[in-house]
């Protein structure tokens, strides 16, 4: 119930494209998310794979044995390389998951976070607002179903709500 509640609100909060005014966003919803190819029918899934294709990721932190990566990320990525000592892209699968210490240690400045489910629960949301408000992240893209987070030295901090 919580989630159905939270998707209603947001719907009503977020935007799209047209509602954004950072030029690095723009160009990602518009020319990475808003893509016609349909990589999974899992929205969270497809947003993954749209953002590792979008920014060209080529390591990114995930359980390689997971069932996320053998299915969707490999068949899409086979050359991406999951075991790399810093990483371009870092997936959580929930917000609890988030670990300072490990991803300080692992961040560049072109590095994104997605966290997957970021509205499944009351406390994985109160998570993700915790989380977006730290200093080091610059921008934070809720998607509803995950959100991504960056960490852009040269941008002024800003949060978007966008319509997927």
């Amino acid at each position: 119930m919580y989630s159905f509640i939270s998707h209603i609100k947001f719907i009503f909060s977020a935007t799209n494209q047209h509602g954004v005014h950072s030029p690095f966003v723009y160009s990602y919803i518009t020319k990475g998310l808003y893509t016609k190819k349909k990589f999974a029918t899992s929205k969270s899934v497809d947003i993954l794979l749209k953002s590792i294709r979008y920014f060209n990721i080529k390591n990114l932190k995930i359980n390689s044995e997971s069932n996320l990566y053998l299915n969707n990320i490999k068949p899409n990525f086979p050359n991406l390389e999951t075991k790399a000592s810093q990483f371009e892209g870092i997936y959580l699968e929930n917000c609890k998951d988030w670990n300072n210490t490990i991803i300080e240690k692992e961040i560049k400045n072109i590095t994104w976070v997605f966290i997957n489910n970021i509205h499944k629960s009351k406390e994985e949301n109160t998570f993700w607002e915790k989380i977006k408000k730290q200093k080091e992240i610059k921008v934070s893209v809720d998607l509803f179903y995950c959100g991504i987070l960056f960490f852009r030295k040269e941008q002024e901090k800003e949060h978007f709500k966008i319509r997927y």
